[in-house]
């Protein structure tokens, strides 16, 4: 058995499961989630990964010896620290951990509860732009309203966001067909103006005690052709999943963190085939 501690948002968890997934299936055995640890460093970041299909059980209470991850940039010896019935605990933000069952995890990260009626409606105007969708990927909420997270992430300013629709229609031959998923959808509208046609959707968000419908919003972003995404791990499986079927650019802030000494270790979060700006 192998065990991987959950904690943070929902797109840590998925690097967090995703590289267990891919430990279990390496030493052939089963994966179990510890969600304990996780609520309690993150207590306002409740367990969600049940909105997807997950191959796991949750437990709590689990023994073994554990694996800390050692360094944000991908542990190439990590299949050589970790055996059957250890604990893996960390982060884990690179698809190097998971390459070898990726169609296995973009399997496990479908919706196992129903669409609502406008998301459906919304996936519908998102497949009738075909190549020319292009999601946008913009967020705000704790990296402006909590201090330690504006200090350690930052904000990426509408520049890169231009830069990158610049990049994406150039790419197309034509205008791109914007549609922004943000956690601060009235600052974003009062305060910028894209020059494209440009579509808002208003998903159900998770909060404390509430789990909400970040399956929904991870899936709308996968169906987009294009992406540019924001310096967080919720974007990035958007854009990650829709390579699936996705032709398009992929983009992403060689910014990742305002913090210099983690912006050092940021080479293995973007995968090299996406461009980063």
């Amino acid at each position: 058995m192998i065990t991987v501690t959950t904690m943070g948002g929902l797109g840590n968890q998925m690097f967090q499961y995703a590289c267990g997934l891919a430990q279990a299936r390496r030493l052939g055995t089963e994966l179990q989630i510890d969600r304990g640890k996780g609520e309690n460093i993150n207590s306002y970041r409740p367990f969600n990964l049940d909105l997807f299909n997950i191959k796991a059980t949750v437990a709590e209470n689990v023994v073994g010896e554990t694996i800390r991850e050692r360094y944000l940039n991908y542990d190439s010896g990590l299949d050589s620290r970790v055996k059957d019935g250890d604990i893996l605990f960390g982060f884990w933000q690179s698809e190097k951990y998971f390459k070898s069952v990726a169609g296995e995890i973009r399997d496990s990260f479908n919706s196992v509860k129903m669409w609502p009626a406008h998301a459906l409606e919304y996936a519908d105007l998102i497949r009738s732009m075909g190549d020319r969708s292009l999601m946008i990927g913009i967020r705000r909420d704790d990296y402006v309203n909590k201090p330690k997270h504006a200090d350690f992430h930052g904000i990426m300013p509408m520049s890169y966001y231009l830069q990158g629709i610049e990049m994406v229609r150039e790419y197309l031959k034509q205008d791109p067909v914007l549609f922004i998923f943000t956690d601060d959808p009235d600052w974003v509208k009062l305060n910028w103006n894209f020059r494209f046609k440009t579509h808002y959707f208003i998903g159900e968000r998770t909060l404390p005690g509430h789990v909400g419908r970040e399956d929904v919003d991870l899936g709308l972003m996968s169906l987009c052709n294009s992406a540019i995404i924001a310096n967080g791990t919720f974007h990035w499986w958007g854009a990650w999943l829709g390579e699936r079927w996705g032709t398009g650019l992929r983009i992403a802030p060689k910014q990742w963190f305002r913090d210099p000494e983690a912006q050092a270790q940021t080479g293995d979060i973007v995968p090299d085939r996406w461009h980063r700006i």
